[in-house]
């Protein structure tokens, strides 16, 4: 389970470091420049983080934490709302994957952020998508027992979360970009598509 296990003042030293980052890209700032933003000596830094690459990566584990328990908070008051499915799941992607497009868009070294991302976190990646798509089972648990949501017969929640998921992950890699205006009504279309369709099978003679 991907979960940020810092103290308070590693937090805040990762925060600062992040607004560096938004603001120089990756490859500019030099631990002693991200020392100086983070209120602290180049020595002291490395007392909290051994080089850039872990810093960074502590910074991806940190705030992807916090974007993981907000989604499931929004999620949990658009459940308690009685909010239809397509909603509730629309509220948490939107939380989850485009408040993080909002905020990386908001800086000018976003391609290249989002390149060292890649490149230097795929396994947290990895460890946050089995995360969000755990999350997303558990909200569609939630809305079968409620009466908001009835899964086809061998469909299960895991199966449906991560369809969703690949879905959410499709909108914020769509070319191209969808405007971040836009975000959060794709995000819940995107979920109302692959939980009721948005075409017929012609082949399906049931009645409609």
């Amino acid at each position: 389970m991907t979960q940020s296990t810092v103290g308070a003042a590693t937090a805040k030293i990762i925060e600062r470091a992040e607004k560096a980052f938004m603001a120089h890209g990756y490859a500019t700032p030099t631990m002693a420049m991200l020392g100086e933003a983070c209120g602290l000596s180049r020595r002291a830094l490395y007392y909290h983080f051994h080089s850039k690459e872990e810093l960074f990566r502590g910074m991806m584990r940190h705030f992807n934490a916090k974007h993981l328990a907000s989604a499931a908070a929004v999620a949990e008051q658009a459940l308690e709302r009685g909010d239809g499915a397509a909603a509730v799941i629309g509220a948490y992607l939107d939380d989850r994957y485009g408040g993080t497009r909002r905020k990386l868009a908001a800086s000018p070294h976003w391609r290249e952020l989002n390149d060292i991302a890649f490149r230097l976190g795929s396994d947290i990646m990895i460890e946050v998508a089995y995360e969000a798509n755990r999350a997303l089972a558990e909200i569609i648990e939630v809305l079968c027992a409620t009466g908001r949501l009835r899964l086809r017969p061998g469909t299960s929640a895991d199966t449906a979360a991560a369809m969703v998921a690949d879905g959410a992950r499709g909108v914020n890699q769509a070319r191209p970009p969808i405007p971040e205006g836009e975000l959060a009504a794709r995000y819940q279309a995107i979920a109302d598509a692959i939980l009721f369709g948005c075409a017929i099978d012609p082949s399906d003679a049931s009645p409609v």
